[in-house]
């Protein structure tokens, strides 16, 4: 549903969009442009933020809310302040390594259903399917041949309930 906003944060580097932050709630939403790698997570950067929210520390955590250029509501869950750029005016950017799609939600709020995709799955779950390798040697004892092989492993089922 929302790949092509998802091709366009990866292809063309960023999507313009407006932000807000919960706690600065009543001040005016300001730009940003959002980004997204499969290997890095979100970045944000913000264009002149103004004064509410400049007194962040590096490493600052609190979630995100925004609504990009093409409609598409976006959620940074627990984004830190992972720097600053400063030119003619500040330039603040939020990382985090989630970005949801298509609603503004907060810790609190249920889910009815959830899609999602992951990106390097097998550093948390070491199973690929991939076979130790198998050698032929010469006289010499140098390698002549080696076979990998692969298989896909089985499927693991992952069930999330809410806690009580």
């Amino acid at each position: 549903m929302y790949q092509r906003t998802l091709d366009s944060l990866q292809s063309e580097g960023h999507l313009l969009g407006e932000f807000v932050l919960p706690r600065l709630a009543g001040t005016d939403a300001v730009h940003g442009m959002p980004r997204w790698e499969d290997d890095r997570g979100a970045e944000l950067k913000l264009i002149d933020p103004g004064e509410a929210w400049r007194g962040h520390e590096l490493g600052h955590i609190e979630d995100a809310y925004g609504r990009l250029a093409d409609n598409t509501l976006v959620t940074l869950p627990d984004a830190r302040i992972g720097g600053y750029a400063h030119s003619a005016m500040l330039v603040p950017t939020f990382r985090a390594s989630t970005m949801l799609l298509g609603a503004n939600v907060s810790p609190e709020d249920e889910w009815g259903r959830m899609i999602f995709r992951t990106a390097h799955l097998h550093e948390w779950h070491p199973i690929t399917g991939i076979s130790m390798p198998s050698y032929d040697y010469d006289d010499r004892g140098r390698a002549t041949h080696v076979v990998v092989d692969w298989a896909p492993p089985e499927s693991v089922s992952l069930n999330f309930q809410a806690p009580d």
